[in-house]
């Protein structure tokens, strides 16, 4: 039979997410924003310990954080771009 759902799930994880096991995600303020602003954001902003989760969180959101962009930085090393909200962008470093 096939697969039909294209909505991602945690199920479609090969390993389990990480959660509680991950450091906070690190934001630097490259925009300035208010500190106020920066807190708001980091009690929002989910555990990412792999691409994948962000892309299971993005797609649970509403509106949707999807994946725009990926920068090739070295054969190692990449910057995959978000829009999120309210014209700010996520910029994860991901290696």
């Amino acid at each position: 039979m096939p697969w039909t759902d294209f909505s991602l799930s945690h199920q479609a994880l090969i390993t389990p997410l990480l959660g509680s096991k991950l450091c906070r995600v690190q934001i630097v303020n490259r925009a300035n924003l208010p500190i106020e602003t920066l807190t708001e954001f980091e009690r929002e902003l989910p555990r990412f310990g792999t691409l994948q989760e962000f892309v299971l969180w993005g797609s649970a959101e509403r509106p949707l954080v999807l994946l725009t962009e990926t920068i090739a930085l070295d054969e190692y090393t990449h910057d995959v771009i978000a829009p999120w909200r309210n014209g700010l962008t996520l910029v994860l470093e991901a290696t």
